[in-house]
C-alpha cells in the first residue's frame, strides 16, 4: 500500500445475524467463491468477534437497511473519493 501511495479507509459493513443466516443460501455466493452453509457461517460467527477497526474515520454502515448502490455511494461521499478515476 504503501508503495503506491495508497490510504486507508475503514469501512465495517454490517447486518443482523438473521440477515446473514439468510444471504449465506444465495445462489451467487457459490459464483463468488463465499461462504455457502448456515453452519460455516455460525462457526466463524461464534469462533471470531468482528468489530468495527477501533478508528475515529472508521465508517460503520448497516447492509440491512441500505442497498449495496447506497453504501457505496456513502463510502464515496465519506471519504470524497473520486469516481472519475480507475
Amino acid at each position: 500500500m504503501r508503495q503506491h501511495n495508497g490510504e486507508l479507509l475503514p469501512v465495517y459493513l454490517h447486518c443482523s445475524m438473521e440477515e446473514a443466516a439468510r444471504r449465506v443460501g444465495n445462489p451467487d455466493r457459490v459464483e463468488r467463491r463465499k461462504m455457502t452453509s448456515q453452519e460455516s457461517l455460525i462457526r466463524e460467527l461464534d469462533n471470531h468477534k468482528f468489530s468495527p477497526v477501533p478508528r475515529s474515520d472508521c465508517l460503520k454502515l448497516d447492509t440491512e437497511i441500505r442497498s449495496a448502490d447506497s453504501n457505496a455511494q456513502e463510502i464515496v461521499r465519506r471519504f470524497g473519493l473520486d469516481t472519475t478515476r480507475t
